[in-house]
């Protein structure tokens, strides 16, 4: 058997309400930040600056849900951090390798700007593989918010290629 045939390419819309179900937004006292399900588990990935010296960190969901979440181990160099919740929410995320990625790809970003739900943002692949102190990162051209660190990359299927993790100013 052949590799799996790519997803079609989906709206916008489609692809944001999708998100909306895997996008997690990650609270503990000022901080604000984005992450994203991975299992039914109630797995959570994102950015370890996220939530670097929180004692209490609180993982919502679009649907207004919230769980109180541990962590349960985190990469300083790679700046990831796992989180665990108790819940059984499905996640729909649909990963892809960033080995798939190419120069001027479009992409969408959700993330979480302070106090608002969320926001969704449209952009493109301006780099692959920027090296950055050692690590090599994917660079795009999303508009970012504080706050947006931790939410999903997407490819303009809906797959996840990457985290948001931080803005070169």
């Amino acid at each position: 058997a052949g590799p799996a045939p790519l997803q079609q390419r989906r709206s916008t819309s489609e692809i944001a309400r999708s998100a909306l179900g895997f996008t997690a937004f990650i609270r503990g006292g000022r901080v604000y930040g984005a992450g994203v399900l991975l299992d039914q588990a109630g797995h959570v990935l994102t950015c370890r600056h996220v939530i670097e010296g929180l004692e209490a960190i609180t993982v919502s969901f679009s649907d207004g849900s919230a769980f109180p979440a541990k962590l349960v181990d985190s990469d300083a160099v790679l700046d990831i951090a796992l989180l665990k919740i108790e819940s059984d929410r499905v996640s729909e995320l649909t990963p892809a390798s960033i080995t798939s990625v190419q120069l001027g790809d479009d992409v969408l970003a959700i993330g979480a700007p302070r106090k608002m739900a969320f926001s969704l943002s449209r952009g493109m692949v301006s780099y692959v593989g920027r090296p950055f102190d050692r690590i090599y990162y994917l660079q795009t051209d999303l508009a970012m918010n504080g706050g947006s660190s931790g939410g999903p990359v997407m490819y303009a299927r809906g797959e996840v290629v990457a985290l948001s993790s931080f803005v070169v100013r």
